[in-house]
């Protein structure tokens, strides 16, 4: 009997040296594109839509939280779907559901609808999120897996380089909503495109039932744990929220851990945490993502409200971070296939770690060229970490279970950055709020940046930790599924 009845390997009937493999990664690359685009151009907006809703940094947060809890919280469902139901299929009605969202965003009348709204966005970005790097790893062979992911990570790069200049334009000329509406005809082209050049992929898992009550555990209880994370700031650890936040994320989460280890075929294979590369590569990413995201999210807040600049010279300015990804991503990849991931996985952790001791240490008086300096040295480092890093989970998981892996390396992401942006955002408030009765708004807005971004530098030390230890690409193969009585 094979391991939680994983019985066939999704594929799809094509050579592996084909030219097709190179359509099925462009594909899912604009894709990414697409999806990725939307973390960035939102953020620059943030500013404007707390302003114009007249809610501060602890709900306006919300606009970006509640999509990355969503993608983090269902990746995994929509993982193993695709495995059930077919990846193209996945993919596809993802890219519908994110254009609906788009349109229902585009007209939001509240900021409580317009959360609302991008939650329906975040359920299609997480589908497509879910199946677009298992479909990549099923076309490439092993050979190439390092530098299809590079290329990959590219294409996260350039989402991220074009969302904060066009998000900072399209706020000043168009206002918030064009941000929304300008991207509908994309994410349709993409669509067509999915339709007319993707070949489906699924594994034959139909005699199997959903694990609905292992989903739910641990999306309801990422959300109280985020929830409380988040209001622990403004209201205290004391406050009735936050300990019912805090009691209910205690029980659901080891809950989902025991659902995981019981049913006949779980959202999650614990047993791929068996391979202390793909745990510890997986727990790297989510230290990474940690990190980067609270200097990134909270990066407007300080450049508009501490030092004076408007959206479009923020967006400007934030650029430099995936501009640097995209350069080196797809060297970085192709560096892992020769000489494996762990040299350049700590190397470029530890540059992160040194842009943010930079970045904590920007005054009022610095000039636009010390943040763009710092931002650049952390745009080189996730390059030299994330293309390798990913590759490493891909290949540390055996063939039938990449779409569980996949799924992982998704949500791992996601984790990282919903819990960076409820700690990041409430140590931010908590901090702005202490300050504003002893200085101007300005001094505390780059006070409390300063603070917020030096205690999450120490994060980097547990991260190059644990690069080392996740090992390299090259020594490590898919171990094979074993059987148990």
């Amino acid at each position: 009997m094979m391991q939680n009845g994983d019985s066939k390997i999704p594929s799809v009937n094509v050579t592996k040296g084909s030219a097709y493999k190179w359509w099925a990664l462009a594909v899912i690359c604009i894709g990414t594109f697409t999806s990725t685009l939307d973390n960035s151009i939102v953020n620059v907006a943030i500013p404007t839509l707390g302003d114009t809703f007249n809610v501060g940094e602890t709900i306006s947060v919300w606009v970006y939280l509640a999509y990355m809890l969503t993608v983090a919280g269902l990746t995994l469902t929509f993982g193993k779907t695709g495995d059930r139901f077919g990846r193209k299929r996945i993919y596809v009605i993802g890219l519908l559901i994110s254009a609906l969202g788009l349109g229902l965003n585009s007209i939001a009348p509240s900021m409580g609808t317009l959360i609302a709204f991008r939650v329906v966005q975040a359920i299609g970005a997480g589908m497509m999120i879910a199946v677009g790097p298992a479909i990549i790893t099923n076309v490439f062979p092993e050979q190439e897996r390092g530098r299809a992911m590079g290329i990959y990570v590219a294409s996260v790069g350039a989402g991220l380089t074009l969302g904060p200049a066009l998000g900072g334009i399209l706020v000043d000329t168009l206002g918030w909503r064009s941000i929304f509406y300008m991207r509908l005809p994309i994410v349709l082209v993409v669509a067509a495109l999915t339709l007319k050049k993707l070949r489906e992929q699924k594994s034959d898992e139909s005699h199997h039932s959903f694990d609905k009550w292992g989903s739910a555990a641990f999306f309801i209880g990422m959300f109280a744990l985020l929830l409380a994370l988040n209001q622990s700031g403004e209201l205290g650890w004391t406050s009735a929220l936050v300990l019912t936040s805090i009691i209910a994320a205690a029980v659901l989460l080891p809950a989902f851990v025991v659902i995981e280890r019981k049913v006949a075929q779980p959202v999650l294979d614990l047993m791929l945490f068996r391979s202390l590369s793909f745990s510890m590569a997986n727990l790297s990413l989510v230290l990474s993502f940690i990190s980067r995201i609270s200097a990134l999210f909270l990066m407007p807040f300080f450049l508009q409200d501490g030092l004076g600049y408007t959206a479009s010279k923020t967006g400007l300015v934030q650029i430099t971070v995936p501009i640097a990804m995209l350069v080196i991503s797809p060297f970085a990849g192709r560096l892992s296939d020769r000489m494996g991931s762990r040299i350049l996985t700590s190397i470029g952790f530890a540059m992160i770690g040194i842009s943010l001791f930079l970045l904590s240490n920007i005054a009022a008086h610095s000039g636009t060229l010390s943040v763009v300096l710092s931002l650049a040295i952390m745009g080189v480092g996730i390059g030299l970490f994330e293309s390798p890093n990913n590759s490493l989970i891909m290949g540390s998981a055996p063939l039938e279970k990449q779409g569980t892996a996949s799924a992982m390396l998704s949500t791992s992401r996601g984790i990282g950055l919903t819990i960076g942006l409820a700690i990041s955002s409430s140590i931010y408030a908590a901090r702005k709020q202490l300050l504003l009765a002893q200085s101007t708004a300005e001094a505390a807005v780059i006070d409390s940046y300063g603070h917020t971004i030096i205690i999450v530098t120490f994060l980097c030390i547990a991260g190059i930790i644990a690069s080392i230890l996740a090992g390299n690409t090259r020594r490590n193969r898919p171990p094979k599924t074993q059987s148990h009585p």
